[in-house]
């Protein structure tokens, strides 16, 4: 990609994460990412179609940032390392907390902690579908109820619902999920 094209879209995307940020307006406009990004409206048009292009881009970033620290810290080939999933989701919403923060509490953003799950499921099913010792049928089941209440967990703890330090939160709930497949007895 043209270094151009990749700085201007550089400078969308923060000035959307600035906008998402600004406590003052809430309301969140082309015209204010333009001005934001310090280019014109057509500009913008080059590159995005609307503001949910932007944010699609932004959470897939966000997203394959979680999945290169999972390669990164062998979550795939360790089958006995449960907490990496934990850590590479705390690490991504550590460096950006209050953005994170904001898009936790705007139901506008919802798409981006279902993609989350999404992923959360299918590393789920790709590390520990063969090695825990339950039903394949069942295998769905787990995958699921796992990653919706890891999500639900980090978003409530974005949320502010609960009084733990990132970390420790992140720490119980490993614990959680080593205790889940432990009692599975994973092969």
């Amino acid at each position: 990609m043209d270094r151009r094209i990749q700085k201007t879209k550089v400078a969308i995307r923060e000035a959307f994460i600035d906008l998402i940020l600004d406590k003052k307006d809430p309301k969140i406009t082309i015209t204010k990412i333009a001005k934001f990004a310090n280019i014109d409206r057509k500009t913008f048009y080059l590159h995005y179609d609307s503001i949910d292009d932007v944010f699609k881009e932004l959470a897939e970033e966000k997203l394959n940032e979680i999945l290169v620290m999972l390669e990164n810290n062998n979550y795939y080939d360790d089958i006995t390392n449960f907490i990496v999933i934990h850590d590479a989701i705390e690490e991504v919403l550590e460096v950006d907390v209050d953005f994170y923060r904001k898009i936790a509490m705007d139901s506008n953003y919802h798409p981006f902690w279902k993609q989350l799950e999404s992923l959360v499921r299918h590393a789920i099913l790709t590390v520990y579908g063969e090695h825990l010792n339950i039903p394949q049928a069942l295998l769905p089941i787990y995958s699921d109820f796992y990653a919706s209440a890891l999500v639900s967990v980090f978003v409530k703890w974005l949320s502010g619902d609960y009084e733990l330090e990132l970390s420790e939160m992140g720490s119980v709930v490993g614990k959680i999920m080593f205790q889940t497949f432990e009692y599975n007895n994973i092969r």
